[in-house]
């Protein structure tokens, strides 16, 4: 008979293992625990919402959209986090869905790039979606120490609270910004622009990795909270800097596998905003970097794209097209 050790052992292992356990851990940590509260500033109902990662978070000015579209300011909110695949921007909408569900337009930023499953890297407690041959495929590349418990832990963290929630979120200068950070810094693009690596060869190794099915699946389960709040959902594309567009456009086998995958789980949905940059003036100075926007890049983009919320109320809901036909 085993000891209560081996007992221990051999059940997180079974854990680990099997993959509704693993995301089942994730899932009810992250509920119990404070993480991902990114809008806890918000007090108010909203008419605008905006949901993303840091190029939302970055490229997207409330400040511009209220003046465009004679809509109060304190009735719009761009909650939108670094590094927020559509996991977190579940939990941000789900902790603070009293307020967030009265908005009118939800937008959620949609990249590719946060919906593979290699991504997982930026986020050591989403590692546990990872199979072990995913770990391990990972691990040497990202030279990580440790073994396959390490994500389990980083979930238990959360659960009890270690991560130490969104305490930066929830200040004042956030609510008066309306959740815009500007980037106003030179950015970091040269000759070799930073993160060309990654754009390269995250899309890569297709037989082990690929799109995130669990990914896709919050992000329709965030899609079905809005709609079934009232609101209208709207997919929004944010511009990219040519170099990754170059990039992207080789990876087509992937964009049609995500494409799939995506009208599968969602269904006809609306979609504005596109890659192309020079839809909206933008030149290197308004890039930071190959994915976000200095402040003058995110006015640009801003003052173009949300130039009518209302013709986005207006869009006609069907299948996603391939990302680079936006």
């Amino acid at each position: 008979m085993l000891a209560p050790v081996g007992l221990l052992a051999v059940a997180t292992w079974v854990l680990l293992l099997s993959f509704d356990l693993r995301h089942e851990l994730l899932y009810r940590s992250t509920l119990a625990g404070r993480d991902y509260d990114r809008a806890c500033w918000v007090k108010k109902p909203l008419y605008l919402l905006v949901l993303g990662s840091s190029m939302s978070r970055y490229g997207v000015m409330p400040e511009v959209i209220a003046k465009k579209n004679r809509i109060p300011l304190k009735r719009i909110a761009n909650v939108s986090r670094d590094a927020a695949t559509p996991f977190v921007n579940y939990f941000t909408y789900l902790r603070r869905r009293d307020v967030l569900s009265q908005a009118k337009i939800v937008y959620v930023t949609y990249d590719p790039w946060m919906l593979v499953v290699k991504y997982h890297k930026h986020s050591p407690s989403q590692r546990l979606l990872w199979s072990y041959a995913q770990w391990r495929f990972m691990s040497r590349e990202l030279g990580l120490a440790g073994s396959y418990f390490l994500p389990a832990v980083e979930a238990a963290r959360t659960l009890v609270g270690l991560s130490g929630g969104d305490p930066p979120y929830c200040s004042r200068s956030m609510a008066k910004r309306r959740g815009f950070v500007p980037k106003r810094k030179e950015g970091k693009l040269s000759p070799v622009p930073e993160g060309q690596t990654e754009a390269r060869t995250i899309y890569d190794d297709l037989d082990l990795f690929g799109p995130c099915t669990t990914q896709i699946d919050y992000l329709g389960r965030i899609k079905e909270m809005v709609e079934g709040a009232g609101g209208t959902f709207v997919l929004l594309l944010m511009p990219k800097h040519p170099f990754y567009i170059d990039v992207y456009r080789t990876k087509g086998e992937f964009d049609g596998r995500l494409r799939r995958l995506v009208n599968a789980r969602l269904g006809p949905v609306r979609v504005t905003g596109s890659f192309d940059s020079r839809r909206y003036g933008l030149t290197d100075a308004d890039f930071y970097d190959l994915s976000h926007l200095t402040e003058s890049g995110a006015r640009k983009f801003t003052a173009k794209e949300f130039a009518s919320v209302k013709r986005h109320l207006l869009l006609k809901p069907g299948p996603l097209r391939p990302t680079l036909d936006y």
